[in-house]
Parts: C-alpha cells; structure tokens; sequence
C-alpha cells in the first residue's frame, strides 16, 4: 500500500493508513507566534530566538496522522476607499483611476550609509529625503494590493566576498529557494557562496570569483555603439 503524507503541523512524515495508531503523530496544534524575536507554537510555551532551532521543536501533542491538507484561513477584503497605490495616493473615486501615477518601480536600496530606488539611483544618507523623492515613473493608479511583496535589502562589499542581506521576517526555508550560475558572468563561485536565514533576514554571502570591486550589486549590459 501507498504511503500517505501526514499535514500536521511539526509532523509531515510519510505514513500506512493500516499502521496509523492514537500515538503515531506527534504534532503541534496550534499556530506558529513571532513576537519580538521570539518564535514558538502558541499550544505550548518553548520559545526560542533561533528560527531553525524553532522548526525542530518537538510537537507537544499525540495523535494519528492526518492526510488531509489544512484549510488556509480567509483573506479580508479591504474596502476601495481604503486602498492605497504605491505612491501614496489614496482611492477618491473612480476618477483616480485617469489620474498620472507619478511612483517608483523599483525597490529601496541600502548601501554604505546611502540610500536611494534602483530605478533612478538619486541618493541621499537623509532617511526623510528618500521617502520624498519624487517618482521616477510614470504610469496609472493601481489600487489592487498585490498578493506578494517588496523586501528591503543592502549590501557591501570585502576583498573576497559581495554580502547580500535581504530583510523579511519568518522566512519558510522548506518553500525557499535561491539559485546562481557562474557560467553567464563567471562573477562568484557558486560552491564556496552560503546563504543563511534568521529570524529577521536572509544573508546571501557570495564569494568572489576575480578579487575585484564591484561597482554596483546589478549587471545592465552596456548600449550598443
């Protein structure tokens, strides 16, 4: 017989329905809390400031295994007159969408005590500077929020190594993934490159192939002459 897969939550082991006793399972209940910079099961009290050492706590509670897939909890919908686009303009009506979106398209940058979009590369070390820099875009109103977004991210530079940190908190590194290839640039070697997540980042550190400065973290290819 086919093994099935168990959908309890700290469990996800593979398990036979005919071997599926009272005290085969053993899982968390409740819900994953982050709170500060702690992370625990809101079932039972073990909490932790280490997002890995969070994923290996042990469930608290037996059972047999469940195949049947968790329901995802409704989203609330947010009315039109409190939707907000981008750049801060907020829904009047249907006239708003004939207005000129004046935005950034692209995302915060963070780099040696300058910041700036890295759509336009206007940079200021001024924090209320940046917020008010003027779009560089422009385009129509979008009021829809958008099911994924933005994370701010920095990085800097050594010798030896470009070190990429991405701001996001409860990063699921079970549903994450980071790939690179060294055959197109040849700028990093991808064997000796790591990337590490915490609880409020991901770090990607990648090693340098030639022990040059990078002038910037983006390639854009050059214009033809």
């Amino acid at each position: 017989m086919s093994l099935l897969q168990c959908y309890h939550k700290g469990c996800g082991k593979k398990y036979n329905p005919d071997e599926n006793s009272d005290e085969a399972c053993v899982f968390h209940p409740g819900e994953p809390v982050f709170h500060d910079i702690y992370k625990k099961w809101s079932c039972c009290e073990k909490k932790t400031t280490d997002f890995t050492e969070f994923l290996n706590i042990r469930g608290c509670t037996t059972g047999q295994h469940s195949c049947e897939k968790p329901v995802e909890p409704a989203k609330p919908k947010v009315a039109d007159k409190e939707q907000v686009c981008s750049c801060f303009q907020p829904y009047a009506g249907p006239q708003s969408m004939d207005e000129i979106c004046q935005h950034h398209s692209g995302v915060p940058v963070f780099h040696e005590g300058m910041k700036f979009w890295s759509c336009c590369q206007r940079k200021t070390s001024d924090f209320d500077n940046f917020l008010q820099q003027e779009g560089c875009t422009k385009g129509k109103h979008n009021f829809i929020k958008q099911k994924s977004s933005t994370c701010r991210y920095d990085w800097f530079q050594t010798g030896n190594d470009v070190t990429v940190n991405i701001y996001a908190k409860a990063v699921l590194p079970l549903d994450s993934c980071i790939s690179a290839s060294s055959v197109s640039l040849i700028a990093i070697d991808v064997s000796k490159s790591i990337v590490t997540m915490n609880a409020s980042k991901v770090e990607i550190k990648m090693k340098k192939a030639d022990l040059i400065s990078w002038p910037k973290l983006f390639y854009t290819e050059s214009p033809d002459i």
